[in-house]
This record gives structure tokens, C-alpha cells and sequence, in this order.
């Protein structure tokens, strides 16, 4: 029987643990999948998951010479926490990995998970968000890593949406207190960026939507909706590119391809053929391929 390929293996975790925050870079988080792949959905202990070295560099897409790369990775990964909720409203910290030994020769290294981190990834019936290997091992934004869990988490969903404050958005992401302290900013490099990779590799999109009081914004919905055919990726991502215009360029285009107001422009519904005239518009104008200075710099500039 041919060997699977190993990108093709899903991915397996309790919800829970797809809303817990935690401090992974995007390397190291692509080192937890490539051993959660490996566990099976009828293992009742954990086992210790072992990789030849090459074959772990090329999992994680980072080229067969990064050997001590490599190791420091996985030193900086033991030293990295989950904090997941527990049942009893008690909070849970644990390092994703307990133990990454490398043999004499520094050929093969073998993992081992802590067995308090069993409840989110064995034997699990209900309540768990399945994904497939292949999808998210070329993610790049820690960001776009953590935004597509928690959207697969839901996405079978009645209403596959959830509403944040933008402090609960920078919690939940551990975006650092001195990061991104304008929410302009936070919505250019946390929220834009992986709207656009998450369009481009994976098989979800997200709207993201604003609430706000008075001129400052406050809370944050974002709704998942599925990729199922290269159509619907193409289609949304034109009107991801087209959002992420700076405004006054959008509003421009929209005026000029039929929308009857300022005010009504956000209603996508009342100026649908307005809207997929204008996203026409700006691809054939070469507007997707622009640098701007600032994308979006002209959108309401408001605070935390």
C-alpha cells in the first residue's frame, strides 16, 4: 500500500483549545500541527511521535541545512504556553510539547505531549474543529494560523460568527500590549493580512465586520463563510482586494458605477450590481496590484 502523503493528514483538537491564547510564532505552531496530524482518531494514550530530521524540516517548509535552526525552534517551543479554560472556570497553562529529543546523531527527534493535554486531543466525539494538515502548514501570519482554528470551530455553525471587543480580539491573539496600539493598525496587519492569505491557501473567508460608538470602534464580528470551488476563492478574493482599498478610492468607484450615495455604500445588498461593477473596475484598472502608502489610510483612524 503506498505511503499517505503526509500533508494530507487531518488535524484534530477540542474548540477549547481553538480559542485558547498562546505565544507560538508561526514555526513553531507549524511543528504542534505536523505531531497533531500523527495522532489518531482512535488513540486512547498518547504515544512519542517521532520524525527523521529531514523529513521534519521539510514539514515545516523551512529547507533540509536549517538543522540547528531546527533545534532552536524546538528549545524556544518547550518554552512557549497554552492557556486554555478548564471546566471548572479554572485556567489551564501548559507547554504545547513536553519533551523534543534528539538522537546522537542528530537524525531523528521524537516528541512527547503532556498527558494533561489528552481531554483536547484524544478520543474526541463532539465539541472539536478537524481540519486538514495541508491547508495550514504554509500559513505564515501566526495570525491567519489562530483566526483560521477558531473559524473551522465554527463554521458548521446556524450563525457561523463571533462578536469580540477589540480587547478581547488582542487577548485572544496575544498581540502584545506595545503592538499595534491603533486599531488602523491592528486591522492592517492582524486582521487584512490574514483575511488575504486565508482567501488565497485555505478553504474558509472571513468578513469582518465593525461596531462602533460615535467615531471610535469598539467591538468586532467576524463570520465565516466556506470556499468550496476555485469560483468562490476567486470571487471572494477580488472583493477582499477590493475592500482593502483605501476608502476614498473605493468610494470613488462605487459612485462611478451606479451606488446612489455615500450613506448607502456599505449596504453591499442595495448596490450589488454597483459593487461587482465597480470590483471590475478596479482589477481591470490594475488597482490590486498597487502599492498604496497606506491601504486603507483614509478609513476612520480610530483608537482602543
Amino acid at each position: 500500500m503506498p505511503r499517505k502523503d503526509p500533508k494530507k493528514y487531518l488535524i484534530r483538537q477540542s474548540n477549547t483549545l481553538s480559542f485558547s491564547r498562546h505565544n507560538l510564532n508561526a514555526l513553531e505552531k507549524r511543528i504542534v500541527y505536523l505531531l497533531i496530524s500523527r495522532i489518531k482518531p482512535d488513540d486512547i494514550n498518547f504515544q512519542e511521535y517521532s520524525f527523521t530530521v529531514r523529513e521534519l524540516l521539510a514539514g515545516i517548509e523551512i529547507g533540509s541545512d536549517n538543522h540547528s535552526y531546527l533545534r532552536d525552534t524546538t528549545e524556544s517551543l518547550l518554552s512557549k504556553v497554552y492557556q486554555i479554560p478548564t471546566e471548572d472556570g479554572g485556567l489551564l497553562q501548559i507547554s504545547p510539547i513536553s519533551s523534543a529529543e534528539y538522537d546522537k546523531n542528530n537524525t531523528t527527534v521524537s516528541f512527547s505531549f503532556d498527558p494533561k493535554m489528552r481531554p483536547h486531543y484524544l478520543e474526541l466525539k463532539q465539541n472539536y474543529t478537524q481540519f486538514q494538515l495541508n491547508i495550514v502548514i504554509g500559513l505564515k501570519s501566526v495570525y491567519s494560523q489562530k483566526l483560521y482554528e477558531m473559524a473551522k470551530s465554527i463554521a458548521n455553525k446556524g450563525d457561523p460568527s463571533v462578536r469580540h471587543s477589540l480587547a478581547e480580539w488582542r487577548y485572544l491573539l496575544f498581540i502584545e500590549p506595545e503592538e499595534y496600539k491603533l486599531y488602523a493598525d491592528m486591522k492592517r496587519y492582524v486582521f487584512q493580512t490574514a483575511q488575504r492569505e486565508l482567501d488565497e491557501k485555505t478553504d474558509i473567508h472571513l468578513e469582518f465586520k465593525e461596531e462602533k460608538a460615535g467615531k471610535r470602534v469598539n467591538w468586532l464580528w467576524m463570520e465565516v463563510h466556506k470556499i468550496d470551488s476555485e469560483e468562490t476563492r476567486q470571487a471572494w478574493t477580488k472583493q477582499t482586494k477590493f475592500n482593502q482599498l483605501p476608502k476614498k478610492v473605493r468610494e470613488g468607484l462605487l459612485l462611478n458605477s451606479g451606488a446612489t450615495g455615500k450613506h448607502s455604500l456599505g449596504d453591499v445588498s442595495a448596490n450589488a450590481a454597483a459593487r461587482q461593477k465597480a470590483i471590475a473596475e478596479a482589477e481591470g484598472m490594475g488597482l490590486f496590484d498597487k502599492k498604496f502608502d497606506q491601504p486603507g489610510q483614509d478609513d476612520d483612524p480610530a483608537e482602543e
